[in-house]
C-alpha cells in the first residue's frame, strides 16, 4: 500500500492506495501518529483507491477517530467502495466518522462548519 499525505493547516489528508490489512495497518498508524498534531482539526482519509479493509485496518481507523476526538477534531472518510461501506456498517463503526464523496466536498463542509 502507498500512503500519500497532504497538510492543509488544520486539515490533514491521507490518501490510501492499496489494501488496508494486517501488513499495511502499522504503516498507516505510524503516519497518523507522526503527522497528527494538537492543531489538527480534520483528518480526511481518502479511500477511493482502497478496496479492502481488514480488522487490523479498522482498528487503525478507530484509533485515528479517537485521537482526533481527543483533540476536538473529526475524521472523514471519502471515496469508500460499496464493500468497505458494508464493512463499516456491519462492524458498527459508522458513527465514529463523517462520510463524504470527495476530499473537496469534505474540505468545503469543514470550512463551512468552522468559519
Amino acid at each position: 500500500m502507498e500512503i500519500h499525505f497532504d497538510d492543509r493547516g488544520p486539515i490533514k489528508i491521507i490518501e490510501l492506495d492499496g489494501a488496508l490489512d494486517g501488513n499495511t495497518a502499522p504503516q498507516l498508524q505510524d503516519v497518523i501518529e507522526q503527522k497528527i498534531t494538537d492543531e489538527s482539526r480534520c483528518l480526511i482519509i481518502d479511500m477511493k483507491k482502497c478496496g479492502f479493509v481488514s480488522s487490523a485496518g479498522l482498528r487503525v481507523l478507530l484509533i485515528s477517530a479517537k485521537l482526533m476526538r481527543s483533540n476536538e477534531g473529526m475524521v472523514s472518510l471519502t471515496g469508500l467502495s460499496e464493500e468497505v461501506k458494508d464493512v463499516m456498517e456491519m462492524t458498527g463503526f459508522e458513527p465514529y466518522f463523517e462520510y463524504h464523496e470527495s476530499v473537496d466536498e469534505c474540505c468545503s463542509v469543514f470550512g463551512d462548519k468552522h468559519s
